[in-house]
């Protein structure tokens, strides 16, 4: 409401007629809530939003008839199978916008809006007093606008519940239905800590509308800066650090890894003796087997000895190895 009035008194010294289009009932699933506010000059110019972009063309339609007539409009928009392809909202649900002239409200009420006030705006839609406004202040009541007495003394007690329960709706008060908006100190986000998280929501919560607050980099370099003495121990443990890191070196890190994994497993699991004994039995049935392999392959050679013996005697019998050794 802050930010309405504002650029409605910033159009208004610039010689533009203003009208203002406010979301005043709401059913189902809908883009905005009630309170929801789209301006529109005389110029062309609009601000805000009534419905994130469904309806805005048409509200604005309707906004220079009201400042040609002088004469305050509510629509309806909804959506139906029959117009499922005119003007509508795409979520399903139905909205009420109330579209007044907002002729030198700003002077009339923003006065009364500081940054902590806590009260409500009453619009007079239809009815007695119709297009009157009155600013309600929480603690002094009425402090503002151009409401009718009487009607003013009858709304009091019903824009005091609205304030307290935060929530804008149209009320009954006689034979005139009043809208009552909510109006509140704006919201605070507060980021604790100096961190990098920190550092990229700030921006992000400018963006939306809070007040705008730049992590100070001074501190990112306090929190997160090295005194010179650990920075000159880490520049010199450098080189240890990148040889240990050598792509090279992978494949000993996983087979130091195995093998510790499978000693923790003897040493530490709970059937770690029976599995040792295991093993101790498979090691001497493997030692058994291997010196009785060498027994047979001494015995073999033993006898291949024996036989080369024989043949050679043979040789010699038969007179065959004699030439041989004449010539020699």
């Amino acid at each position: 409401m802050r930010a309405a009035l504002e650029t409605c008194r910033q159009w208004e010294a610039e010689g533009k007629r203003v009208a203002a289009a406010t979301v005043v009932a709401v059913a189902g699933s809908t883009p905005r809530r009630e309170g929801a506010r789209l301006l529109v000059s005389s110029a062309g110019d609009t601000w805000g939003s009534v419905s994130n972009g469904c309806v805005e063309g048409d509200v604005a339609a309707h906004a220079a008839e009201v400042l040609r007539t002088g004469r305050p409009h509510l629509a309806a928009y909804g959506i139906t199978d029959e117009f499922a392809f005119d003007v509508g909202l795409s979520c399903g649900g139905s909205i009420e916008v109330f579209i007044e002239p907002w002729a030198g409200l700003a002077e009339r009420l923003a006065g009364g809006l500081g940054e902590g006030f806590v009260g409500a705006v009453a619009t007079v839609m239809d009815g007695p007093g119709q297009g009157a406004h009155g600013l309600f202040d929480r603690e002094r009541g009425w402090v503002a606008g151009d409401l009718p007495a009487s009607l003013a003394e009858l709304l009091a007690p019903a824009a005091a519940a609205a304030v307290d329960a935060e929530h804008s709706h149209i009320l009954p008060v006689g034979e005139s239905r009043v809208f009552v908006q909510a109006v509140t100190p704006a919201p605070r986000l507060l980021l604790f800590g100096a961190g990098h998280t920190a550092e990229a929501l700030a921006p992000m919560a400018a963006a939306a509308g809070f007040p705008e607050a730049e992590p100070s980099p001074d501190l990112f370099a306090r929190l997160y800066g090295i005194p010179e003495a650990r920075r000159e121990k880490k520049r010199l443990l450098r080189p240890a650090f990148e040889w240990l890191a050598r792509p090279g070196l992978q494949p000993v890190y996983a087979a130091l890894t195995a093998l510790l994994m499978v000693v923790s497993f003897v040493a530490f699991h709970p059937e770690g003796r029976g599995i040792r004994k295991q093993i101790n039995l498979r090691l001497h049935q493997g030692i058994g087997s291997v010196e009785k392999l060498y027994a047979d392959a001494g015995s073999v050679k033993g006898d291949i000895k024996a036989f080369s013996a024989n043949v050679v005697k043979s040789f010699n019998t038969l007179g065959l190895l004699k030439g041989d050794e004449n010539k020699q």
